[in-house]
């Protein structure tokens, strides 16, 4: 009976790894038919200057050129996408890496995105203010 009990167990285990190579096999088979019937994604175009990249990493447009451009266009000034949303529901307050970092902007709670802001970057001979620090160790 033992013997007997042995080769089902055996039976079902080969069928299931038979199954599970099978589900393996139409996931990935799935997943690379989603990836070829993507709709591409449009380039880029700048609100700037209009070429071909990111208004985040335009180079051509100075940042108080952009300040007024963002007011005269309607812009986000978290974003820099249409301003159809209120700045508190702004999808970069969530994906942080595109806001302004500097602790100057920081401590004014003054939130833009680092291509508008109106700071000079600290080089590294000057200091940066340490008002936060010191206001965390207190």
């Amino acid at each position: 009976m033992s013997k007997q009990f042995n080769t089902i167990s055996e039976e079902i285990n080969e069928e299931a790894k038979k199954q599970a190579i099978t589900w393996q096999v139409k996931a990935l088979t799935d997943k690379a038919n989603r990836e070829l019937h993507r709709p591409k994604r449009p380039t880029p175009k700048c609100h700037f200057c209009d070429a071909p990249h990111y208004s985040s990493e335009c180079q051509v447009v100075s940042s108080k050129k952009k300040a007024k451009m963002v007011e005269t266009k309607h812009l986000c000034q978290i974003c820099l996408n249409r301003a159809n949303h209120h700045p508190a529901s702004c999808r970069v307050l969530r994906q942080t890496q595109q806001l302004c970092h500097l602790r100057k902007c920081m401590k004014r709670w003054d939130i833009h995105h680092s291509s508008l802001c109106k700071e000079e970057p600290a080089t590294p001979e000057e200091p940066l203010e340490n008002g936060i620090e010191e206001e965390m160790n207190i």
